[in-house]
């Protein structure tokens, strides 16, 4: 009898073991894909509770509006709409796009302002690295919070584009996203960075992208709360006083 609940002990033992072990290893794979995730952009509201239009990057403290919001846009478009004279959005330069890219979890030097042609990632299923499945978060990420702006299904797949417009160094410059879901190939997902684009001028337009409209967060003051604190104490003292006379 003594022997069995040794051993049932034991059994015991080997359960919480295995269960504390498994915990581990989950609390381990979280945190080496955590660099993955996008916490640092969050969608904000812009016209109406719900639209969902901004989304705002907590860490570079630019606000960006949906893509969709200027689908097949030139610049020139951009630059007379009331988003930019009206509310004080502005093109994006590469190096804000290149920011909020890196913001998505692509690491720093992936893209950059000074290249002066395309760079891309690719991935795919069987992609080598197997780092390249960063395309394919950034592109969920954008397509998620900004969205998408042209689909087409060609040879029976579908394509869906995320793409934008900004200002580069010597004129338009372009971020292509582009996921090919499923078809007659493989799945796959590249990003496409060309921060000299010759395709487009100012009074150009391209169906597949939107333009990139960027504006700095309006910061609330950290002395505000206790302002509205010290307002509203005033207030209270001021309606007692009021009462006892």
């Amino acid at each position: 009898m003594i022997h069995r609940r040794c051993i049932l002990s034991q059994t015991d033992g080997q359960r919480k073991y295995t269960k504390t072990t498994a915990a581990l290893v989950v609390l381990v794979i979280s945190l080496a894909f955590s660099r993955f995730s996008y916490a640092d952009l969050i969608s904000v509201d812009l016209f109406s509770p719900g639209d969902g239009l901004i989304t705002r990057d907590t860490r570079t403290s630019l606000d960006w509006l949906d893509l969709p919001q200027t689908a097949g846009w030139s610049l020139d478009q951009a630059l007379s709409s009331s988003f930019v004279t009206d509310l004080g959005f502005q093109i994006a330069t590469a190096d804000q796009v290149d920011s909020l890219l890196e913001s998505t979890g692509i690491l720093p030097g992936v893209f950059s302002s000074a290249q002066t042609g395309e760079e891309s990632i690719l991935w795919n299923p069987f992609g080598v690295p197997p780092s390249n499945i960063q395309a394919k978060i950034t592109y969920d990420a954008i397509a998620d919070l900004l969205g998408t702006t042209y689909s087409s299904s060609p040879f029976g797949s579908q394509v869906v584009t995320a793409g934008g417009l900004f200002l580069g160094e010597s004129g338009p410059g372009s971020v292509g996203l582009n996921d090919n879901a499923s078809g007659g190939v493989l799945p796959s997902t590249t990003i496409k960075f060309n921060p000299v684009w010759n395709g487009v001028s100012f009074d150009g337009t391209d169906e597949r992208y939107g333009v990139y409209l960027a504006v700095a967060t309006v910061p609330i003051p950290a002395a505000l709360p206790l302002m509205i604190t010290a307002l509203l104490g005033i207030a209270v003292i001021t309606r007692r006083k009021i009462k006892r006379v």
